[in-house]
């Protein structure tokens, strides 16, 4: 007798990943912005740069650019759709850290395996970069759990 999956195959880096991967539109340099960051994972040589507008004191339309493996890639397109349509923009940062945090973007990325995780991890170190250079302090913007 053989045997037939009903639910497809599962993806790698868990269905999180996936649906983010697959709809992603805050990819890209935007044509305008005040702020730019770079983070690197020296380990696997994934690359995340950030950007950000200053606008009346708060940081608004977040982008992102990435070379990297799918969960950079979907860790930061989920950074920015929280950030850019969760209430997006940050009064002081303060805001940002309550909606940016390692377990939000982990429950953003159900299923992914413990070894990609690294890339919610790098999406942070870039994001609490971003909030440095605008002049926020660090523990407050982006939190770690």
């Amino acid at each position: 007798m053989i045997r037939r999956r009903t639910r497809g195959p599962r993806p790698p880096y868990g269905a999180g990943t996936a649906r983010y991967i697959s709809s992603m539109k805050y990819g890209g340099e935007p044509e305008e912005y005040d702020i730019r960051v770079e983070a690197e994972n020296p380990v696997c040589g994934d690359r995340l740069v950030l950007f950000a507008s200053r606008r009346n004191g708060r940081l608004s339309h977040f982008r992102w650019q990435a070379v990297g493996c799918p969960p950079v890639l979907a860790a930061a397109e989920a950074a920015c759709v929280l950030l850019n349509e969760g209430g997006g923009e940050s009064d002081a940062g303060r805001e940002v850290g309550k909606k940016v945090s390692e377990e939000v973007l982990l429950h953003c990325l159900e299923g992914l395996p413990a070894s990609s995780r690294h890339a919610v991890k790098l999406v942070l170190e870039g994001l609490n970069k971003l909030h440095e250079i605008a002049g926020y302090a660090r523990e407050e913007d982006v939190t770690e759990t």
